[in-house]
């Protein structure tokens, strides 16, 4: 009896409320055998026909997303691209969430790129290598540690660039968007600037440096002076014991074992008083509010 009075409502609901009977009748359909020998293309011409508003549906475009990922599987990098043009020139842009896991098409169309940029790590190793190769600077733009994944072999030049120069360009993009990537990048390729940058963005792109390096941009580290206020050093790297100035960090100690003891405890004032105030003018703005 419950079970044809909820009927009974719905319909009801669904006669006051065309919406709601496209999504239903939508849902239905595509939970249905119906569509098992149907392509995607056939799918959402057959709910055009019938229930266009459904397209506007969250469950309905949440479900559609589900067979997407399902059948892309089975899809070569070109189908991908056919699929999603045939099915873009039905429903203009309402369908193209339902895209958004098809790690080719996530990369090539920027409407997807840009707006689901969390699934970037997954999606990037999805890639054929060709298709890496070509989209490694977006990639990199957004997670400079996706450098280790690059296969640099197939990198065209871009720009009229050398491919030598290609690649250094994309290992200025990685390290901008991760100063830790500089990892990744070949010591030779390192330029001064590059480190340089990469530290005073990130103390901890210091620990991959080569020693040398790591003495000339310790107080770059430290300091950070291309900004007057902030210091990206972590206060957990270090501690003062007196006249003396200890860490931790394995690594981080050898760098300090290299430096005058007196040159340390110097910085660590300076880096407290860095600090501090920008810690008070934070608690005064937050004061305010």
């Amino acid at each position: 009896m419950s079970g044809f009075i909820t009927w009974v409502s719905e319909t009801a609901n669904e006669m006051v409320d065309s919406d709601l009977r496209h999504s239903n009748r939508t849902l239905e359909y595509l939970h249905s055998r119906e569509i098992e020998g149907k392509t995607l293309i056939e799918i959402v011409q057959y709910i055009k026909s019938w229930w266009p508003r459904a397209f506007s549906d969250d469950v309905v475009l949440k479900k559609l997303r589900k067979i997407v990922v399902n059948r892309s599987r089975k899809w070569s990098e070109e189908e991908a691209f056919e699929v999603y043009d045939s099915v873009m020139e039905l429903s203009d842009d309402q369908l193209q969430s339902v895209f958004s896991h098809v790690p080719v098409l996530f990369f090539d169309k920027d409407v997807l790129f840009n707006r689901y940029s969390q699934h970037i790590r997954p999606y990037y190793k999805e890639l054929s290598p060709r298709r890496k190769a070509k989209y490694a600077a977006k990639a990199l733009s957004v997670y400079g540690y996706l450098l280790r994944d690059v296969p640099l072999r197939l990198v065209r030049p871009t720009d009229g660039k050398t491919k030598d120069e290609t690649i250094q360009t994309l290992y200025e993009i990685a390290v901008h968007s991760s100063p830790g990537a500089i990892q990744f990048v070949p010591e030779a390729k390192r330029t001064p600037d590059m480190m340089r940058d990469a530290v005073r963005e990130s103390a901890y792109a210091l620990e991959y440096l080569a020693p040398h390096w790591q003495d000339e941009y310790l107080e770059d580290a430290i300091m950070n002076p291309d900004d007057k206020r902030e210091t990206h050093w972590p206060s957990g790297y270090w501690r003062r014991r007196g006249d003396l100035v200890i860490c931790k960090q394995p690594w981080l100690q050898k760098i300090f074992d290299r430096v005058d003891p007196g040159v340390l405890v110097e910085l660590y004032k300076s880096w407290s008083i860095k600090t501090e105030t920008e810690a008070n003018r934070r608690q005064n703005e937050q004061a305010m509010i």
